[in-house]
């Protein structure tokens, strides 16, 4: 992070959920951005106080806001949305790779093993109990 002190940051948006200030977020450092979520945590901790709050914020240094307007607008205009033909590449048309067989696993084993020290646990303070003054 940068060395912007807290005065220098600006509110670009405000989100209802911690969720959707985050995705924001991730969205503005990808364009090169370094943004902040504020008050994410106290709301996720008492989501009740959203209102009261004012909702989870999305701060920016004040030398990016401008960038930053300009990423939400084409985030929310959907200049930044997937097309739905997926990717290029092709990659989508390959063969699903072979199901591996499942091989039996040595659970009952140690299922078999812990049942067997706790008997002999039980059986042991038993006796040491049973052989013990009052």
């Amino acid at each position: 992070m940068t060395g912007h002190a807290a005065s220098d940051f600006v509110r670009i948006a405000t989100c209802a959920t911690p969720t959707e200030a985050h995705l924001l977020h991730g969205m503005l450092a990808a364009v090169g951005l370094h943004p902040r979520v504020a008050d994410a945590n106290f709301i996720q901790a008492d989501p009740w106080m959203t209102q009261a709050t004012g909702g989870v914020r999305v701060l920016v240094p004040a030398d990016e806001v401008d960038a930053a307007r300009r990423a939400l607008a084409d985030f929310h205009g959907g200049a930044l949305a997937l097309s739905d033909d997926g990717p290029e590449s092709g990659a989508i048309d390959r063969e699903p790779p072979e199901p591996t067989p499942r091989t039996v696993g040595t659970g009952w084993r140690w299922t078999f093993l812990l049942l067997a020290v706790l008997v002999a646990a039980t059986h042991l303070a038993r006796s040491w109990f049973a052989h013990q003054p009052l």
